[in-house]
């Protein structure tokens, strides 16, 4: 089962050359993003595709309240054919996330333009995230017989960290970890 990995809230979110020391991301748009809380080992993740290679120093998460949890952990994963997570290419550190705002992790990557890639959260807690708005995100398709859309895939797994691989992505029936959930609102920097 592959994804249609097609706009569903505006425009692509970037034109022209991308800029150094500049911030992009998986959001279309420019819709103000929203406040979400992530649940103990809640994984949400969602696709990106940029027009063009975008070499990165850089990602961030920007943090809107702190509650259990004290670490974040992202994955960056590439795709099969069919658009669907393949395996992981970049794993991060923890993140310690025990204070609000901006929090910055290397990630020294290079994304080859038009190609789907999906980025992973992890969180050992609750936490308070910034997240993109509905109208921002991919739309997948549709789940619960056509009636939802949806435009994250996210699962409660046992453990922090947990490693997230395609393996365990098969393991889990799409059908079952599709959501309407917004993604989390990666920031990633232009080296």
């Amino acid at each position: 089962m592959g994804f249609n990995v097609s706009g569903g809230g505006g425009k692509s979110g970037v034109f022209g050359t991308f800029q150094s020391g500049q911030y992009y991301g998986g959001a279309l748009n420019g819709s103000t993003p929203v406040d979400r809380t992530l649940i103990l080992n809640e994984v949400v993740g969602c696709p990106l595709v940029f027009p063009e290679i975008l070499e990165t120093n850089e990602i961030s998460i920007n943090v809107r309240g702190t509650a259990t949890a004290t670490l974040f952990r992202f994955y960056v994963m590439d795709s099969n054919a069919d658009g669907t997570p393949k395996e992981i290419v970049y794993t991060s550190s923890n993140i310690a996330v025990t204070t609000t705002g901006l929090k910055q992790q290397s990630l020294n990557y290079t994304f080859e333009a038009n190609k789907v890639y999906w980025i992973f959260g992890q969180v050992n807690g609750t936490l308070g995230l910034e997240c993109q708005n509905q109208g921002a995100c991919y739309n997948l398709g549709t789940y619960s017989g056509g009636a939802a859309l949806f435009y994250s895939l996210r699962n409660i797994v046992a453990g922090f960290p947990i490693l997230v691989t395609a393996t365990l992505l098969s393991s889990i029936p799409f059908t079952a970890s599709k959501s309407n959930i917004t993604p989390i609102n990666f920031k990633i920097k232009k080296a």
